[in-house]
């Protein structure tokens, strides 16, 4: 049985060296072996030093055995293809392997370490903003340490300016980005982002009991906005297609929002989401209608390759909102 094995792995290898042109080609190395003192199960399945008069045909240990059992069941010769064919192959196996592992190494990483690294760019309060006593604060500050606990680690903050915060995934300063920072569609190829924790997008704003609702109720009414604001712009959209228009006021400062609802001068004021939560938070007869009509979503970035920590993220994020962590976040800083 073993002699006819080598034999037929003897002529495969002579097969293998001649090319369509009659051109000789040297064969892979590959050496395999087959005791006489094993049963024929056994030496289906194992490999050993070769006796010295063996067949020489390369391959990995992997491919050794898989051609080794092909051959004893006769189903293939012992050399079959090319090699840039099994290179490739191999290769795409490695880049599996490489990918998989990269979509959970950082995760692990950070477990192992204890530290989830956190990109901010700590100039925009109430999000985040250096206190009197050069600590690093805010909405976005108090999230970064809630994900960390729920990870089981602790937050440290890696301060840039906001132009550089992707820079700081890329240059591996980082492992995330929490900065009130709006999901980029021309950064999806290299980064991916969580879901939303808050929403800054432009709201309505009336006094307690107003019938406005939704864009269809200004049709006609006086509403106020903040000069040069991307609620200024919508406003100026809305002249365009409301029909009948509403007549657009505009102010120069926030603030002056809620003295023109009290004083009956507009039916609804435009503006950011973060604007008026801090004016409602400080006046119980303002109402903020919300979701936003316009979205400004602010999420957690993180590398595009970081799978698995990018779902801990998403984890995280609807805990800390089924246990009211969020609310009460946003209720502390946006007032």
């Amino acid at each position: 049985m073993t002699s006819r094995i080598w034999e037929r792995a003897k002529r495969s290898v002579n097969d293998s060296t001649e090319d369509r042109d009659g051109e000789v080609s040297t064969p892979p190395r590959l050496v395999f072996c087959c005791p006489e003192d094993t049963s024929p199960h056994q030496r289906s399945r194992r490999i050993c030093d070769p006796p010295s008069s063996t067949a020489q045909i390369g391959g990995s240990r992997i491919r050794r055995r898989r051609i080794l059992n092909n051959a004893l069941s006769g189903q293939t010769p012992l050399y079959q293809g090319s090699v840039p064919s099994l290179v490739l192959v191999f290769l795409v196996l490695e880049l599996l392997i490489v990918a998989c592992g990269a979509r959970t190494g950082r995760l692990d990483r950070i477990t192992a370490s204890g530290v989830l690294r956190v990109a901010m760019d700590p100039s925009f309060p109430p999000f985040e903003h250096i206190s009197a006593d050069d600590r690093i604060v805010g909405l976005d500050a108090d999230l970064a340490h809630a994900i960390a606990r729920h990870l089981g680690v602790e937050a440290h903050t890696v301060t840039t300016a906001y132009d550089a915060l992707y820079d700081a995934l890329t240059a591996d300063r980082a492992d995330v980005i929490i900065s009130a920072l709006y999901p980029d569609p021309a950064r999806s190829k290299d980064f991916a982002f969580s879901a939303p924790y808050f929403d800054a997008g432009l709201v309505f704003m009336t006094l307690d009991g107003a019938a406005i609702s939704s864009v269809d109720d200004l049709k006609g009414k006086p509403v106020a906005c903040v000069f040069g604001t991307a609620g200024h712009m919508q406003t100026l959209l809305w002249q365009e297609t409301l029909d009948p228009p509403p007549m657009v006021i505009t102010v120069e400062e926030p603030g002056a929002l809620a003295l023109l609802l009290y004083d009956r001068e507009i039916s609804a004021a435009v503006v950011d989401h973060v604007s008026a939560r801090i004016a409602e938070s400080r006046d119980s007869d303002l109402r903020v209608i919300t979701p936003p009509f316009s979205p400004e979503p602010y999420v957690v970035a993180v590398r595009r390759d970081d799978g698995a920590l990018l779902e801990a993220i998403d984890s995280a994020l609807q805990a800390l909102e089924a246990d009211g962590t969020l609310d009460s976040l946003t209720s502390r800083w946006l007032r």
